[in-house]
C-alpha cells in the first residue's frame, strides 16, 4: 500500500470520527437552580427552579433530592417555561430524600426564567441544601439535540435569612410562585374554599358587584378563623389568586378520589375526540370552555357530589386544572413505577454508548487493516528486491 494512500485513510477516518463527536456535542448549556429561599418549621417552602441561559428546551428530566429531616416534598407546580406540555413528579411514590420531576412539550420554551416551584414543608429550623441533578438523555431541544444543564444547588435558611441574593430574580420569582403555588396544603385549601363560597352564597368571587370589598374581606376572614385556618386577607387580587387555586387543586382531589383512573382517562379522550384534538395542549382556545364543560358534566355524572368547576373559576384556569388532573391521574395508574420516560428521540441525535463502541471498533479495525496491509506490503517488496536476480 502507497504510504501516502494510508496516511489519507487514516486522517478520513479521524475526520468522520470528529463529526460523530461534533453531533454528540451538547446543543448549549444553560444554569439551573441557585439562590437562597427563607423557611419557617411547619410551613410551606416555595422554591423556585430558575433557569438562566437557556435558549430553548422541550423537554427534561431532573432528580430532586433533600434532606427528609429537614424538608417533606408536597408538590411540583409549573413554571413560566413550563406552561404547556405535561408535567409529572414522583413525590407520590418515591423514597423520602429525592424524587423525580418530568416534563416535556410539542414546542420548545426559551429565554430565562422559572422551569418549576417545589412546594415543601419545612420540618425543622435547620440549614439545609437541596441538590438538582439531570438526564442528559432526556434533557433536549426542538430539534431533539441534547441540552447540557449546569446545575447549582438551592440553599434554605432560616432565621431571617435573605431570600435571593439577586434582588431582580427574587421579584420574578415571588410573582410567579404567587400566581402559581397553590393553597397551603389540602385542609387550607378546603378551608378557603368553604368560606369564599359561604360569604358568596353561590355568586362567583369576580363579581364586584356583590359585596363591598371590605365587608367581602372581612366575612371571609371570619368564616375562615371559624374553620382554624391560619390564612387571613388583607386586599380581594391575593384573595382571588388563592381562591382559584384552591378550587383547582380541591377538584383534581376530589375527582381522583371519587372516579377511577381508567374512567378519568375515557373522559379526557372522549371531550379530545369533541374537540377534534390530540392532546390537551393541541385543544383550541375558543374549545377550551366547552371541553371543560363536557368533562364535568361527565364527570359528575359517574359521581353524583362532585362540584362543578367552569362556573367557579375563569375557563383557562379551569382547562389549567383538568391539565393538572390528568398529569395527576396518570401519576397514580403508574404508582409504584419509575417516572415514564420523555419521549424517545430519533438515535441519529442522541448520544448512544453502543453507536460509540461500534463508530470506535470500526475505525480500529480500519486503522489497523490498513497497517497490516502496509505493513505486509512493505514487507512483500523488501524481499523482492532483497532476491538475486537471474
Amino acid at each position: 500500500m502507497n504510504g501516502g494512500i494510508f496516511i489519507k485513510r487514516v486522517l478520513l477516518i479521524f475526520a468522520a470520527l470528529l463529526l460523530v463527536i461534533a453531533a454528540a456535542v451538547p446543543a448549549f448549556a444553560a444554569e439551573v437552580g441557585g439562590g437562597q429561599v427563607h423557611a419557617q418549621t411547619d410551613a410551606p417552602v416555595t422554591v423556585p427552579v430558575i433557569v438562566t441561559g437557556n435558549d430553548g428546551l422541550m423537554g427534561c428530566k431532573l432528580t430532586v433530592r433533600y434532606d427528609p429531616a429537614v424538608l417533606s416534598p408536597q408538590a411540583v407546580s409549573r413554571g413560566s417555561l413550563t406552561k404547556d406540555g405535561l408535567l409529572e413528579d414522583s413525590i407520590a411514590v418515591a423514597q423520602p430524600g429525592s424524587f423525580d420531576i418530568v416534563w416535556s412539550s410539542t414546542t420548545q420554551a426559551a429565554g430565562d426564567g422559572t422551569l418549576c416551584t417545589l412546594l415543601f414543608k419545612a420540618l425543622k429550623a435547620s440549614p439545609t441544601e437541596i441538590t438538582l441533578d439531570y438526564s442528559p438523555r432526556d434533557t433536549f431541544n426542538e430539534a431533539f439535540e441534547d441540552v447540557a444543564l449546569t446545575l447549582q444547588p438551592i440553599a434554605v435558611a432560616f432565621d431571617g435569612a435573605q431570600v435571593l441574593a439577586d434582588e431582580t430574580l427574587t421579584q420574578a420569582s415571588d410573582a410567579e410562585t404567587k400566581a402559581q403555588t397553590p393553597a397551603d396544603n389540602s385542609a387550607e385549601a378546603e378551608a378557603l374554599v368553604t368560606a369564599v363560597e359561604s360569604v358568596m352564597d353561590g355568586k362567583p368571587l369576580s363579581d364586584p358587584s356583590e359585596k363591598p370589598e371590605d365587608t367581602l374581606l372581612a366575612e371571609v376572614n371570619t368564616v375562615l378563623e371559624g374553620l382554624d385556618s391560619s390564612k387571613r386577607y388583607e386586599d380581594v387580587a391575593t384573595l382571588q389568586a388563592d381562591y382559584t387555586a384552591a378550587v383547582q387543586e380541591t377538584y383534581v382531589d376530589d375527582v381522583l378520589q371519587a372516579v377511577d383512573g381508567e374512567e378519568i382517562r375515557a373522559v379526557l379522550q372522549e371531550a379530545l375526540t369533541a374537540a377534534g384534538a390530540e392532546t390537551l395542549d393541541a385543544v383550541p382556545q375558543e374549545k377550551r370552555a366547552a371541553f371543560v364543560a363536557q368533562t364535568e358534566q361527565a364527570f359528575k355524572g359517574k359521581a353524583p357530589d362532585l362540584p362543578l368547576l367552569g362556573d367557579r373559576v375563569e375557563p383557562d384556569d379551569a382547562f389549567a386544572a383538568l391539565q393538572t388532573l390528568q398529569a395527576a391521574n396518570e401519576a397514580q395508574i403508574a404508582a409504584g413505577l419509575p417516572v415514564p420516560a420523555l419521549q424517545e428521540k430519533p438515535a441519529v441525535k442522541g448520544t448512544n454508548h453502543i453507536v460509540w463502541y461500534a463508530v470506535g471498533a470500526v475505525a480500529l479495525l480500519l486503522i489497523a487493516g490498513g497497517g497490516i496491509a502496509g505493513f505486509l506490503h512493505h514487507k512483500k517488496k523488501s524481499k523482492i528486491e532483497e532476491e538475486p536476480t537471474e
